[in-house]
């Protein structure tokens, strides 16, 4: 008997060891994945933005502390898109190429 973790009609991630996956037709699971691969998309729009910025003029000239601080932003950003990816992943969500 393997436990895996289920999706309910509210939208709650619910752990089950039952033989078979619970099937859940509600279009609310949809919603909720459609709205993950969006953040997840705009996430990565996001970190291209601020990749770009790291190799500007203006970037080299900020003062060293706004640098330290905008490169945390980016290290922060970098781990939430793992995490967000390794959950698209789970779910079998395709982000590129469908």
């Amino acid at each position: 008997m393997n436990p895996f973790l289920y999706i309910d009609k509210d939208e709650h991630i619910v752990y089950s060891d039952r033989t078979t996956p619970i099937k859940n037709k509600d279009k609310s699971l949809e919603d909720w994945k459609s709205r993950l691969k969006q953040e997840t998309l705009d996430l990565v729009e996001k970190v291209n933005k601020l990749q770009d910025f790291l190799k500007t003029q203006t970037f080299y000239k900020l003062p060293r502390v706004e640098k330290d601080l905008i490169y945390a932003q980016y290290k922060a950003m970098i781990d939430y898109l793992q995490v967000l990816g390794q959950r698209c992943e789970i779910y079998g969500i395709v982000l590129f190429g469908e």
